[in-house]
């Protein structure tokens, strides 16, 4: 993996869509999040640059989380 496919934050968050707030957020709780243990995130002389590949891993698992943690349907 090179360093070539990390993206600056602000223009990875410009070009997803992504929110910046959301993603700095993420990181401001970053062991309960896993977001930087997940290999989604670095940082480097203070900025922070995503790895997008990795980024859409960690959200797909974070989504499965959330869904295997909501309750059953009451029907």
């Amino acid at each position: 993996m090179g360093i070539e496919k990390f993206m600056p934050l602000r223009k990875f968050c410009k070009s997803s869509h992504v929110p910046e707030r959301a993603i700095r957020h993420a990181i401001f709780n970053a062991k309960a999040t896993g977001i930087v243990s997940s290999g989604a995130l670095i940082r480097i002389g203070g900025r922070w640059y995503v790895d997008p590949d990795a980024f859409l891993e960690w959200a797909q698992r974070n989504t499965e989380q959330w869904l295997e943690a909501q309750p059953e349907a009451i029907r």
